[in-house]
């Protein structure tokens, strides 16, 4: 059994939540299990007080001495499901489906929020494979919860699974009357004018970047423009300072409050952006609470019934490829997103092993999106380049188990722990300047990185990535390009490693690269916010009048 940290007294806060909860102080049990979930160094040490805890009672199985003591209190599947995460993380998936099994004890929007949470949470820690699997279980024990069977089948894009059938009968299930007694016989639509002022929506989850630089080129004499989101996804743009775009909080709403509250405001279009959007929201989605509705970049809307129109460009659904989709295919002229760099003292900097520093490769994506064949990959390449490191960031990376995770995952290739860098995420500014420390960024698979993509090449650093054969595979081969960088982009792992390795160990070439990707990158259409506004504007006025033409 570990031991406890000895810098965090573990016990009086599980003893405290357990004394909350038997009080009746619901949300400070609450907030004192989640502090617990995230206060130690080294989560296995939190696990060993609490298989401690259960050792004390005489037993081997702490849900159950937990079960014990809570057997009168009617809230506390809160406590379950907030220990999903702890048990997971220390690979204890009996007691994780133990958890989950009493937490989800009732069929409320709170309960089904909650739980998604914490399986999400095990998945944002990297640990990919576990959160599918509690998915699944979750699906199973309790299927009309439709968020664990739309995250289960977005997770699976992240370990070379396309379950696009399952995407299609899940949606099914809500075109099949689950929707129907959300919206009235005959919607009010304001189907009165093709070139009025329209009032836009946006349902955005992890994409408030690209929503946020939209709004600010969009005319306002033109476009009236509401952002339902949640707050505490907001990323490092703020959605609430930006002007002319109202705010709603999402967060806790069920789908009838949803779609009530879209027809409230008069949205003529609905986007859904990003992906991770609340069951309930999809709900209300397909029940058409707007008499246009697309999906921009959203890999959880895929199939939705109440979506009309997919947004994208011929890089992410190239021609021909209309089919894979539900939606009709809309793309714009020229790119389906625009970026601009959230901190300008970012700046190019000259290879970095030319002074002398070992060649670093590096990867600022999430690490859920490191999986073991891309840690296969990156090892290999790391033996073919003597003396070379892996710089990784991203702000889980302040715990230890992700950590742990990966490391585990290089050795098992024969890459010593001290060759792997972390870095976390402290202000943004301050993260980029990882950059300054990579010689060349690694792109992961199955699912590109979009935003790191953008990130890198702002900051000067070639990226080498693996095209795959959906939507989340061809993120970062648009993004190459539209730079103009097309070299880059592999079409097989053995193709992504030559490339990697060659470039590597030709220092000058990739010297001369990475003194170009910037100035690609300032004279890219994707850093052209005004002209990308006024195409987006266009097409979403054509549509309208579409629209407007049919009734």
């Amino acid at each position: 059994m570990a031991s406890p940290n000895p810098e965090v007294d573990v016990m009086p806060v599980l003893t405290g939540a357990i004394d909350a909860l038997r009080a009746g102080q619901l949300d400070q049990a609450q907030r004192l299990l989640s502090s617990l979930l995230v206060m130690p160094e080294r989560p296995e040490d939190a696990f060993g007080v609490v298989t401690g805890l259960a050792a004390t009672a005489g037993a081997a199985d702490p849900v159950d001495v937990l079960r014990h003591l809570l057997a009168d209190q009617p809230a506390a599947w809160r406590i379950f499901l907030c220990l999903i995460p702890f048990f997971a993380i220390n690979r204890r998936l009996d007691l994780s489906f133990k958890a989950l099994r009493f937490g989800l004890v009732e069929r409320t929007t709170e309960c089904e929020k909650l739980a998604v949470a914490s399986l999400t949470k095990v998945f944002e820690l990297g640990f990919v494979e576990t959160a599918v699997e509690l998915f699944d279980y979750a699906h199973d024990l309790e299927p009309q919860l439709l968020s664990f069977g739309f995250f289960r089948t977005a997770l699976r894009e992240y370990l070379h699974d396309h379950p696009e059938a399952e995407r299609r009968r899940l949606y099914r299930a809500l075109g099949d009357g689950r929707a129907d007694h959300l919206a009235p016989e005959s919607k009010p639509y304001r189907l009165d004018h093709p070139e009025r002022p329209l009032t836009i929506g946006f349902v955005n989850e992890y994409a408030s970047q690209l929503v946020a630089t939209l709004v600010r080129r969009l005319d306002p004499k033109r476009f009236r423009a509401v952002a339902y989101f949640d707050p505490g996804r907001q990323g490092v743009v703020r959605l609430d300072d930006v002007p002319n775009l109202a705010t709603i909080d999402m967060m806790g709403f069920t789908a009838q409050q949803m779609y009530d509250r879209v027809v409230a405001d008069g949205i003529d279009v609905l986007l859904v952006v990003g992906w991770g959007v609340p069951a309930p929201i999809y709900d209300a989605i397909a029940a058409r609470p707007a008499p246009i509705q697309i999906n921009w970049a959203d890999l959880g809307a895929r199939g939705n019934p109440g979506i009309d129109v997919f947004l994208t460009d011929a890089h992410h659904v190239p021609p021909g490829c209309d089919d894979e989709y539900d939606e009709r295919i809309v793309r714009l002229p020229r790119t389906s997103s625009i970026f601009q760099p959230l901190d300008a003292k970012v700046t190019a900097s000259p290879l970095p092993c030319l002074g002398g520093a070992p060649f670093t490769f590096g990867s600022l994506n999430r690490p859920s999106k490191i999986n073991a064949r891309v840690a296969a990959l990156w090892a290999k390449a790391m033996h073919a380049v003597p003396d070379s490191r892996l710089l990784l960031g991203f702000w889980v990376y302040e715990k230890f188990e992700p950590r742990q995770r990966l490391l585990k995952l290089f050795a098992a290739h024969g890459i010593a722990p001290e060759r792997v860098e972390f870095v976390q995420q402290g202000d943004h500014g301050s993260f980029l300047d990882a950059y300054r420390r990579i010689d060349l960024s690694l792109d992961t698979f199955p699912f590109n990185g979009g935003i790191t993509t953008l990130e890198a090449s702002w900051a000067g650093v070639p990226v080498v990535t693996l095209r795959g054969e959906f939507f989340g595979g061809r993120l970062a081969a648009g993004i190459l390009r539209e730079l103009d960088l097309n070299h880059l982009v592999t079409h097989s792992e053995t193709e992504y490693l030559d490339r990697a390795v060659s470039l590597a160990l030709d220092r000058p070439t990739l010297a001369e690269l990475r003194r170009t990707v910037r100035a690609r990158a300032e004279a890219s259409r994707l850093w052209d916010p005004v002209p990308f506004a006024a195409e987006w504007s266009e097409t979403v006025r054509n549509l309208w009048r579409d629209r407007v033409s049919r009734g």
